[in-house]
């Protein structure tokens, strides 16, 4: 097999260096910036990654995965027995859940295809395997996720693991909801319904998990969470980053039911004690196709470890 041509760089000096880092930066879609006189900036420092994953695997993490590797990130895949042991933050620094990561209630699954999704029995698997073995549960994982974002780490969700949001007790719901009878319930799917389609929301480029995006971008929507901040999200930290802005976002595909999605959220940042949680409603993702949103996830791992540091490279106190 043919050996992958390699290129070479040459620099003479440190300012080539930095000069051809610039550019390149430039022409990858980063834009640069500098701190004004007065200002503050967020100081970046590598980070220590970790993948969920499941036994038998995960389509949407494996993706991920490949995204990964293509793009030299270093990284470490964890699995739910990990993560219910606790102790994350010694660790990680930041958490990765992909679409299917974190589940909607802990309901064992029903209907025709419930047996796809069964875990196998300890007996059933090699032995250096069953350390593998088990799911995200909202009883006993998700106490050990917020455990770890409290202590400083960031955790990323996105698809429909971003309904871990409210399982953190973040101030967010489902913005996909109507009243009957006075009892809250989802909208039903003959009312709104979008499979795999694209859709544009508006976006806070200022945000740094937007850094180098413009003011609009196209995102994947299949089936995903749309968020509804609550009155009192910006008191307790929470920031949108993307949102739908209009009654037809439809770019491609089709779509059922549309105009359900004005005013609702598909990105946030969020403080959670010490640390930080970042959730995306669209599958940003998705497949390693939609390139256009891949910077919200590599933003959200540098961001995951940065802290806010003044002009003369000083941290301010509990800032991440």
């Amino acid at each position: 097999m043919a050996t992958k041509p390699q290129t070479v760089l040459v620099v003479e000096d440190e300012a080539s260096i930095a000069s051809f880092v610039a550019a390149y930066l430039k022409n990858a879609g980063y834009a640069g910036r500098t701190t004004p006189s007065g200002g503050e900036a967020l100081k970046l420092k590598p980070v220590r990654v970790a993948l969920w994953d499941q036994y038998g695997g995960s389509i949407p993490s494996g993706w991920v995965r490949w995204m990964m590797e293509q793009d030299e990130f270093p990284f470490e895949v964890v699995f739910p027995q990990a993560l219910d042991a606790g102790n994350l933050r010694a660790n990680y620094d930041v958490l990765l859940f992909p679409d299917g990561g974190i589940p909607e209630s802990d309901r064992p699954a029903t209907g025709p295809f419930a047996e796809f999704g069964r875990q196998p029995r300890p007996e059933e698997v090699p032995a250096e395997w069953r350390d593998k073995l088990g799911r995200v549960t909202i009883a006993k994982t998700v106490p050990q996720l917020k455990a770890f974002v409290e202590a400083g780490g960031a955790l990323v969700a996105f698809g429909k693991s971003a309904v871990v949001g409210e399982q953190l007790g973040l101030p967010v719901g489902n913005h996909l909801v109507e009243i009957e009878r006075g009892v809250e319930r989802k909208l039903p799917g003959e009312k709104f319904y979008i499979p795999g389609s694209v859709l544009q929301v508006a976006v806070d480029n200022t945000n740094p998990l937007a850094y180098g995006m413009g003011s609009r971008v196209d995102v994947f929507f299949d089936e995903d969470p749309v968020l509804r901040l609550e009155p009192n999200a910006s008191l307790e930290g929470v920031k949108p980053v993307a949102w739908f802005d209009s009654k037809a976002p439809l770019r491609s595909g089709w779509a059922w039911g549309q105009h359900y999605l004005d005013g609702g959220t598909a990105a946030i940042e969020a403080s959670l004690g010490k640390g930080k949680v970042m959730l995306f409603g669209p599958e940003i993702t998705f497949r390693g196709q939609p390139h256009g949103t891949f910077k919200f996830l590599f933003n959200s791992i540098y961001y995951g470890g940065a802290e806010m540091v003044s002009p003369t490279g000083a941290a301010r106190a509990g800032q991440r």
